[in-house]
């Protein structure tokens, strides 16, 4: 059998991944996650139909693609893909709201619920973006309001709850700080898939412009633009009343609010993450970025995506 291609390579490579979070793919997502520059479409399906040393490791149903053995992912799929449906419908009745609030300028969501792959029992991660010097003052408004409505997710209680846990500034758009391996193959992906379902003024093509670095490793993969009933749509009664809200926060007054915010979320959170906080990416708190995962399993999933990789010959 002749050695693989680097396409067959970089098929499989993909197919391993999100494997791992039991999810086949089709043609046109293996296409763009392709680490070959140049390759097309046809050169996929050319090495899906007709590479021996691929077709020993991979299969096929309903025009999805998955590892010898690994079929059930195929109706997981479709299942999921339901169930994120109406987590998806919630997250865009909420950023409709926060969209609202001072100093929000982009939402978008973002991990499993990006690629319609949600478990039943998972909550609805959204990702901010935030005016320059006010991200504390942001999240404050955001997280409180979701507290009031008891919408924020609790180690109890996660399903269909908005986990508002990671907002960012301009400053900050660049996450190559935030890669935990020199490959950090999650980041990547993670950035890629990100959905922005509210953008007031092309916030979502400055993000990807600074990321530009995932590239690297995905030169195909094209920016989302979700249909126009799959996002937030611009409104001038709302750009009014966040605009009222900020006027608050002008100059010297806002910056004590700001400090003042600071101060009593960080006495708020719980003693993990304050232990957390600076020792890793796992919780970042600075004035420009605020990262609270506790139970960041991106090591573990790029552990479990090497090994498997390297069990197959990739």
């Amino acid at each position: 059998m002749a050695p693989p291609s680097e396409i067959a390579k970089s098929i499989l490579s993909e197919l391993v991944y999100f494997d791992v979070f039991e999810h086949p793919l089709t043609a046109m997502e293996l296409w763009r996650y392709c680490s070959v520059a140049g390759a097309q479409l046809t050169n996929i399906l050319d090495e899906l139909g007709h590479n021996d040393w691929l077709r020993a490791r991979v299969d096929q149903r309903w025009g999805m693609y998955f590892l010898r053995g690994r079929d059930h992912v195929v109706e997981l799929r479709m299942i999921r893909y339901r169930e994120s449906e109406a987590k998806y419908l919630k997250a865009l009745r909420f950023a409709n709201r926060l969209a609202a609030f001072p100093f929000i300028r982009m939402i978008a969501v973002c991990n499993s619920l990006a690629y319609s792959n949600s478990r039943s029992d998972g909550d609805i991660d959204l990702f901010f973006i935030t005016a320059p010097g006010r991200i504390w003052t942001a999240r404050w408004h955001v997280t409180g309001y979701l507290k009031v409505l008891g919408e924020r997710p609790t180690r109890q209680v996660t399903r269909d709850k908005i986990c508002a846990s990671f907002f960012i500034a301009p400053e900050a758009f660049d996450l190559r700080t935030m890669k935990i391996s020199q490959s950090d193959i999650y980041l990547a992906h993670w950035v890629k898939q990100i959905v922005p379902i509210y953008d007031s003024a092309d916030w979502y093509q400055k993000f990807m412009a600074a990321n530009a670095w995932a590239e690297e490793y995905f030169p195909h993969g094209y920016p989302i633009q979700p249909a126009l009933t799959r996002r937030v749509a611009s409104s001038r009664p709302r750009l009014a009343m966040q605009k009222t809200f900020e006027t608050v926060y002008r100059g010297a007054v806002g910056d004590a609010f700001e400090k003042m915010y600071e101060r009593i979320q960080r006495r708020l959170l719980p003693d993990e993450l304050r232990r957390l906080a600076g020792q890793d990416t796992r919780v970042v708190m600075t004035p420009t970025m605020l990262k609270f995962h506790e139970n960041d399993r991106r090591a573990m999933y790029q552990e479990r995506w090497l090994e498997r990789c390297k069990e197959l010959g990739v």
